[in-house]
């Protein structure tokens, strides 16, 4: 359906910049993984990021983005994909996931072993994210104390 209004942003080169960089993170959420499906969403991101890319192009900021004779789409460089503050913040927030994820699934692991299998299975929600709780700030503290050797996977217990 087409759009029946539209809006006139007024942005400094700063900001034109800032919002590229913020669109390409918000693309790469949006569309650079397998989880998130919804196909209507992310062509609507996609063209989104193409109008501000095309801006940001038309302004001169070709350390931002690039478009090569041939190419349908406006492309962000290797400067914006590598060695830019979206990158940066990227790179912070993927590392932060990370270890809460390895803590999360470590903690659930610890949690049903120590609880045994059937015992875990009767548990409900709230017990087993309580018993998990408490492993996973034994684990957080392991891991801040001695890095990955601060767990022993073998006998399901976060080294002291």
């Amino acid at each position: 359906m087409p759009e029946k209004s539209t809006v006139q942003l007024t942005l400094s080169e700063t900001q034109l910049r800032l919002l590229v960089e913020a669109m390409y993170l918000f693309e790469w959420i949006v569309c650079g993984g397998d989880k998130f499906s919804d196909r209507k969403y992310q062509t609507a991101v996609k063209k989104l990021e193409q109008v501000i890319f095309r801006e940001a192009l038309q302004r001169g900021h070709t350390d931002l983005v690039d478009f090569e004779k041939g190419d349908r789409e406006i492309f962000p460089t290797r400067h914006l994909e590598e060695e830019s503050k979206a990158r940066e913040a990227l790179n912070a927030h993927d590392e932060e996931n990370f270890w809460e994820e390895l803590i999360s699934q470590l903690s659930s692991i610890f949690a049903a072993r120590e609880a045994g299998p059937r015992r875990w299975e009767k548990l409900g929600p709230q017990e087993r994210f309580r018993q998990t709780c408490v492993h996973a700030d034994r684990i957080r503290a392991a891991l801040v104390k001695h890095g990955l050797h601060g767990i022993s996977l073998l006998s399901a217990e976060p080294a002291e």
